[in-house]
């Protein structure tokens, strides 16, 4: 349905795919449906939002097949545009465990992490060094709420990370000896 809509009805056709989204059925599902919701935002020109609706779908994927590395491509692709190496070369180092060597993009996106790959540390130390710069320009309090709002992303982050571990243990069967 998404590939053949026309762009009036972009905004009802989203709001379905959100709400297939929330529901548990299609839970095995998510990466495609947050992949027709990121191609519906490339079709109208907004690839910010068409960028986080592939990250969801690579995140929410419930498995590692093609239908991953399709979102995990045009991802790439779109990082590749626009020059955000660093993420571009992480998504098609991912691609390239799940795709196919005999898919027709597969030679170019070899290609690709190739280059990436040697250019990461160069592109790495330049992110830094912007983001330094960046926050060397800014008065002490605006320097200090980003910093503690970079603590407390870490902090959430690490508090998700424990819960799933601590859910991963859960799960796993106990045996005894």
């Amino acid at each position: 349905m998404t590939e053949v809509m026309s762009k009036g009805n972009s905004k009802q056709m989203i709001r379905r795919l959100n709400a297939m989204a929330k529901n548990p059925k299609n839970k095995e599902y998510l990466d495609q449906v947050y992949y027709a919701i990121g191609n519906i935002h490339l079709a109208n020109g907004d690839t910010t939002r068409a960028i986080w609706a592939y990250k969801d779908g690579v995140e929410k994927s419930t498995r590692n097949g093609l239908e991953k590395g399709v979102v995990m491509l045009h991802l790439g692709q779109l990082y590749w545009e626009k020059e955000k190496f660093v993420d571009a070369q992480r998504c098609y180092s991912q691609v390239l465990g799940l795709m196919d060597k005999e898919h027709e993009n597969y030679k170019e996106v070899d290609e690709r992490s190739e280059i990436l790959d040697e250019l990461l540390p160069f592109s790495s130390a330049v992110e830094l060094q912007d983001s330094l710069q960046m926050m060397a320009r800014l008065d002490s309090v605006s320097r200090m709420e980003k910093i503690e709002k970079i603590i407390e992303e870490l902090k959430k982050k690490e508090r998700e990370e424990e819960k799933k571990t601590n859910a991963d243990n859960l799960l796993k069967p106990i045996c005894h000896p």
